[in-house]
């Protein structure tokens, strides 16, 4: 396709000296029923009424870029990040308007006895528990909360309730979408990593996912790192899994109508034979946090099927990713969703950190193909973020991938997002930073980051092209240093359909005839286009691919012209036929 695009800032509604403005963003669907997709985005590290890194979210309209509505924290608190990942369940509340959950990664929850939070040991307090909420797509307003059903009541471990969230389908049949979260610093049992020395049975952070009706907020099903999977005991203090560092649901891959939920055990170790175990001091005989992707079943919650890294290595964290709801979608048309999984720390060719992305058959875990990194090159971190999209309009769901932090010359950590053809992988556009916006960044300075997160709402110009949006929430904008922008790059349709070719008969005996127009343009599908035509000499009017009229006899002139989404408009086309008199 030769779709040029030019790039618009959606910016920081309020700028601010690390608030990391566009740190997530997701595409809404259409919040205030203007035709147009919105969009919703994230700065978890911004101030809010006084506390600092409370973190916010906004809703902005899709065609203007103008806020609809901000989102402030329920339960505001230093450093919890609100915001810090947000994602669109679909709608939960019944007013066809999709809503947004927004999860933190660091919310103390106090259990409702013994001190208050802030106080000192020992208090009343789940000291960075995370919490998620879930709000209403029309106007913001709170829907209901949800906690960890696994408390950890631990002063030391994370559990990271609300740092991973996704849309896990209707898993229950009542015709509401409901939401997967991921609580991947989980002890199992519950908290009890915060014992020394450690209990018999505890595995430290090995991790949980949690699905929660859509409609009521409530625990439906609890996703466990499988049986014969889990680590030995005591001795995976760091490895036992990190399950529910990343949740999505990708859709329905075994055909049961039910959409199921991948979850990334991101800290999963391989032993590796010989040596000693897992967790032992280094060196040892371990592939330590290689990574595991699990899909689970959503009708049973049964793990259908694990899909480890395709290039095995330490420290990939194999699946730990930015996914959009639905991705990477049926790539290969058997009727199952497909699946995405990625190392973006992974070590390849060009050196440490390169990253690495693959797409696998949603049925059986088989690699279709690997996306092969644009610009490989060391740290730079391909395959952290992916949206779906269908770029080349094929019908066939293309991967919106971003590759954050990237580094151009003279200006490290700018960062990108590329667009792959999703039959085969290879690389169809690449979108990156403005040269006006590159920095140089510094050892304090991380450069912008753009493709830190991306979304891919569709066309917000209504050309009939996909748009696209970034985050760079590392952008420095004036003397703000990571005050954050989000980049929103725009299709720019300059190119014209082919002249027309009219099939009909050049000479007839009929008083009726018809005629068939097409056209080629490499930015529209047939379908895009329409028709101006006259038969009878006069002035073009609107008409179909297929006209057939009544004309008298003599020599007529068909003149027609294809016009695109855009309104760009071919050259007019001319045909003539005759129609004889019937003989008596």
């Amino acid at each position: 396709m030769g779709t040029e695009y030019t790039t618009a800032t959606s910016a920081s509604p309020d700028p601010q000296v690390k608030g990391r403005w566009a740190e997530r963003t997701a595409a809404a669907g259409d919040l205030n029923k203007d035709g147009t997709v919105d969009y919703f985005v994230a700065a978890p590290m911004a101030d809010v009424n006084g506390v600092s890194d409370a973190g916010r979210v906004w809703a902005v309209n899709g065609r203007t870029r103008a806020i609809l509505y901000t989102i402030d924290p329920t339960e505001p608190q230093a450093a919890a990040k609100f915001g810090f990942f947000i994602a669109v369940p679909g709608d939960v509340n019944g007013d066809k308007i999709n809503d947004v959950a927004s999860g933190t990664d660091a919310q103390d929850v106090y259990t409702g006895s013994g001190g208050q939070c802030g106080t000192p040991e020992p208090n009343g307090c789940n000291e960075d528990q995370g919490k998620a909420w879930v709000f209403s797509g029309a106007d913001g307003k709170l829907l209901y909360a949800l906690d960890n059903p696994q408390p950890q009541g631990s002063t030391k471990n994370r559990a990271r309730f609300g740092s991973r969230i996704g849309r896990a389908g209707d898993i229950n049949g009542d015709g509401v979408p409901d939401i997967v979260v991921g609580a991947s610093g989980n002890d199992v049992p519950a908290g009890c990593g915060d014992t020394s020395p450690l209990p018999s049975g505890c595995r430290v952070d090995q991790g949980q996912a949690f699905i929660f009706d859509g409609k009521s907020g409530k625990l439906i099903r609890t996703l466990d790192l499988p049986t014969a999977d889990q680590q030995p005991a005591g001795t995976c203090a760091s490895s036992c899994g990190s399950l529910g560092i990343a949740v999505q649901g990708p859709g329905d891959t075994n055909g049961d109508g039910v959409t199921d939920q991948l979850v990334d055990a991101g800290s999963y170790s391989f032993y590796l034979g010989s040596g000693t175990p897992c967790g032992a001091p280094e060196p040892n005989g371990c592939n330590e946090s290689q990574g595991r992707m699990y899909l689970y079943d959503g009708k049973t919650g049964r793990a259908l099927l694990h899909i480890d890294d395709p290039e095995p290595q330490a420290g990939a964290t194999f699946g730990f990713q930015d996914a959009a709801p639905l991705t990477p979608g049926d790539v290969n048309r058997d009727k199952a969703a497909d699946l995405y999984g990625n190392g973006f720390v992974q070590n390849g060719p060009a050196g440490e950190g390169q990253g690495a992305a693959w797409v696998f058959n949603g049925k059986t875990g088989a690699v279709l193909y690997k996306l092969n990194d644009p610009t490989p090159e060391v740290g730079g971190q391909f395959g952290w973020s992916i949206s779906q999209t269908d770029y080349n309009k094929d019908g066939v769901p293309d991967e919106y991938v971003g590759q954050s932090p990237h580094h151009v010359a003279g200006a490290t950590g700018s960062g990108g997002s590329y667009v792959f053809n999703g039959k085969d992988g290879s690389l169809l556009k690449a979108l990156e930073l403005p040269v006006g916006d590159r920095q140089t960044s510094t050892s304090s300075d991380l450069g912008p980051n753009l493709g830190w997160t991306n979304a891919a709402p569709g066309d917000l110009n209504h050309d009939g092209q996909p748009d696209y949006l970034a985050g760079a929430p590392f952008e420095n904008v004036g003397p703000n240093q990571d005050e954050g922008s989000l980049f929103v790059f725009l299709s720019s349709d300059r190119t014209a359909p082919a002249r027309p070719k009219v099939s009909g008969p050049k000479k007839t005996r009929s008083s009726r005839v018809t005629f068939r127009f097409s056209a080629a343009d490499i930015d529209n599908t047939a379908a895009e286009l329409h028709y101006r035509c006259s038969l009878t000499g006069g002035s073009l009017r609107a008409c179909a691919a297929r006209v057939s009229a009544r004309l008298a006899a003599g020599r007529h002139t068909v003149r027609v012209q294809a016009i695109d989404v855009a309104g760009n408009k071919s050259p007019i086309a001319k045909a003539t036929v005759l129609v004889l008199r019937k003989k008596r």
